[in-house]
């Protein structure tokens, strides 16, 4: 197996590739269907795009923003110790 190849920069891209990049950037969870049909390949296409891209670096991994707030209400303690001098512990 050969080692995957280091992307040089944006310019190395192909108009595809640059498109799922943007579209991964917009939604990760976009299915391969999804991707396919909005760059107008073919899923095996699309799949062995994202595999090259991820091979090569260009995909490090995919992530979601979780919003906390949007999780309910969150709790906050503040609490305070007071040690006497010559107390036991």
């Amino acid at each position: 197996m050969s080692a995957p190849q280091d992307l040089r920069s944006y310019r190395d891209l192909d108009r595809i590739d640059r498109r799922l990049l943007e579209l991964l950037r917009d939604n990760a969870r976009m299915t391969n269907q999804a991707l396919s049909d909005a760059l107008g390949v073919a899923p095996s296409t699309c799949l062995a795009c994202m595999k090259r891209l991820q091979q090569a670096g260009g995909i490090r991994r995919l992530t979601i923003d979780v919003d906390p707030q949007a999780l309910g209400p969150s709790i906050d303690a503040l609490i305070s110790v007071r040690l006497r001098p010559g107390a036991r512990l």
